[in-house]
């Protein structure tokens, strides 16, 4: 199953059953996903969608740290599920979210 596939099914799963004990509030996506995030707009418009393109931050490995982690603060997100950030994000970016991450890199 794609990525793509996984969210969508998390994002159904969220916002269909009253059992779920989850509340997706942001999806960051990257430029190479920009279909995906408006694929979610359309399907869930409650739910904040941000793309941040990591090569802009390709020299500044700390901005895009601060910035992904800016976002996870504004949105109130106290579980965060990584995938294509994981490896881009710094070491005291993970450390500081340990404990929060479902998904962090090895």
């Amino acid at each position: 199953m794609s990525n793509y596939a996984s969210l969508l099914s998390l994002l159904a799963y969220s916002t269909s059953t009253f059992e779920c004990a989850f509340e997706i509030v942001l999806v960051l996506s990257t430029l190479a996903s920009l279909s995906n995030i408006a694929r979610v707009n359309e399907l869930y418009p409650s739910i904040v969608t941000k793309m941040i393109q990591p090569r802009k931050y390709a020299a500044r490995y700390y901005d895009l740290t601060g910035k992904v982690g800016a976002e996870f603060q504004l949105r109130g997100c106290e579980l965060v599920i990584l995938d294509r950030y994981a490896y881009r994000l710094s070491p005291s970016f993970i450390m500081a979210w340990h404990g929060c991450l479902l998904r962090e890199p090895p």
